[in-house]
């Protein structure tokens, strides 16, 4: 994921328009929580165990999209849906990606690789008490890593973190009882390709000699593709591990989601002050599914960035905790997107 210039986001009527509302100071009303529905994210817990061992094994290595290793990754990610007692779909596509050899030396300008997002469908919705359903919020997360030369990143919170922490959601979704009123159904995604192939995010269409957009590469495939149930909402999840969580508010993200999740910490009990005050426009999974007008609210801690893409962001440093809370503020902003997808768009 990219900041974009703070200096260039503040000109833009986008963000003026939503910074507009924000009150500084005020505690954000939970009047449009449901009761129910804090009660099932505030009930989800994050085994530590469970969770330490998949972040472990993931963030064992790097990972990069088309990399023999990323294709371990979709493996292991299929085994512990289809463990969970959920449907695990693994969705193939080939990119064109830049070739960084091109760079140095006569050699093809792109390559093709093979990525691969992974499907949780949980099986309550398929064949259990919540099957019917015409819609689907989903939660998602990007699961590879960004090569980055000279150093060996794997990637434990920008990308770990948050794929580890949708396992943790599946298991507690399977079992809580939903709301009867829920109109859509919850599904999972986990994301390939969301980091660029090359040094910058932005080097393909700025500094590459075949302009190409280099990044998004999994979202923007699943963006573009029919789900079998109507896509009413996206959640997408992003580098939740830092040792104290802050959230960013993603100036991107749709208004009504935003504000959806202000009310959803309000009603937590976590204080006003897990949210940045400002808003920072944040280049992410959730951007493609927005330019198909699909409502979409990324939550991510683009704060403490001192060992993002860098030495240093490794397992140990994750914490459970912030993972816990960046979770269950998900779990309810998508249990309300689900029981009225009307009032997110």
């Amino acid at each position: 994921m990219r900041e974009q210039l703070l200096a260039l986001a503040l000109l833009t009527p986008a963000f003026l328009a939503v910074t507009a509302w924000r009150c500084p100071g005020v505690p954000h009303s939970s009047g449009a929580i449901r009761e129910d529905a804090k009660a099932i994210a505030s009930s989800m817990s994050v085994d530590v165990a469970t969770f330490t061992a998949d972040l472990n094994w993931m963030a064992s290595s790097p990972h990069p999209m088309g990399s023999a290793r990323q294709s371990e990754v979709t493996s292991y990610l299929k085994r512990r849906v289809e463990e969970s007692g959920a449907r695990a779909e693994v969705q193939e596509f080939k990119a064109e990606v830049p070739n960084p050899a091109a760079l140095t030396g006569p050699a093809p300008l792109t390559r093709v690789v093979t990525g691969r997002n992974v499907y949780a469908w949980p099986d309550r919705f398929e064949t259990g008490d919540q099957t019917g359903k015409k819609c689907v919020v989903l939660i998602a997360s990007h699961y590879d890593t960004k090569n980055v030369e000279g150093i060996t990143y794997t990637g434990a919170n920008d990308s770990g973190s948050s794929s580890a922490a949708l396992l943790q959601i599946l298991r507690h979704l399977k079992s809580v009882p939903f709301p009867p009123e829920m109109r859509c159904a919850i599904g999972l995604a986990w994301f390939d390709g969301e980091e660029s192939t090359l040094p910058g995010w932005s080097d393909g269409e700025t500094s590459f000699p075949k302009k190409i957009v280099d990044n998004t590469w999994g979202s923007r495939h699943a963006a573009s593709q029919s789900f079998s149930r109507d896509l009413a909402g996206l959640v997408l999840l992003d580098m939740i591990g830092s040792p104290e969580l802050r959230i960013t508010r993603d100036a991107h993200s749709t208004s009504s989601m935003m504000k959806l999740m202000e009310s959803a910490v309000d009603a937590l009990g976590y204080p006003s002050s897990l949210l940045t005050p400002d808003f920072l426009p944040v280049e992410d999974d959730h951007v493609p599914f927005l330019a198909k007008g699909i409502p979409a609210l990324n939550i991510i801690d683009f704060n403490d960035l001192s060992v993002w893409h860098a030495p240093g962001d490794e397992p140990l440093r994750v914490n459970p905790k912030s993972v816990e809370k960046a979770s269950r503020i998900g779990v309810l902003v998508s249990l309300m997107a689900a029981m009225d997808p009307q009032a997110i768009r």
